[in-house]
């Protein structure tokens, strides 16, 4: 992605963090994350390019982390269910044999 930008290849660009890229916490030896280096670079309407696959991106993190939650409070809340013994059904008896009982 670093070296996308650095090329002002914002097409390149767009695709890596559509792909995952790390545009947020990863850095140069500068310091720089790709989304202040692409700030730096870009020029408006590359860089708009470059913040609407940020923007896509977040939201499908976002979207991935509330599914997640959702996900985890459903079974959290079925586990109950789980973990009571289920009721045999009422259809035979059985009747425990003693040695030398017949039958």
């Amino acid at each position: 992605l670093m070296t996308a930008i650095a090329a002002n290849d914002a097409w390149a660009a767009c695709r890596l963090v559509d792909a995952g890229a790390d545009f947020d916490k990863i850095t140069d030896k500068k310091g720089d994350t790709g989304f202040s280096l692409a700030k730096l670079v870009f020029t408006g309407e590359d860089f708009g390019f470059f913040m609407n696959a940020v923007t896509l991106r977040r939201a499908a993190e976002t979207a991935e982390k509330n599914a997640q939650k959702r996900r985890e409070t459903d079974i959290a809340n079925s586990a109950g269910a789980l973990t009571h013994p289920v009721a045999a059904p009422k259809t035979a008896s059985f009747k425990r044999k003693t040695p030398g009982q017949p039958g």
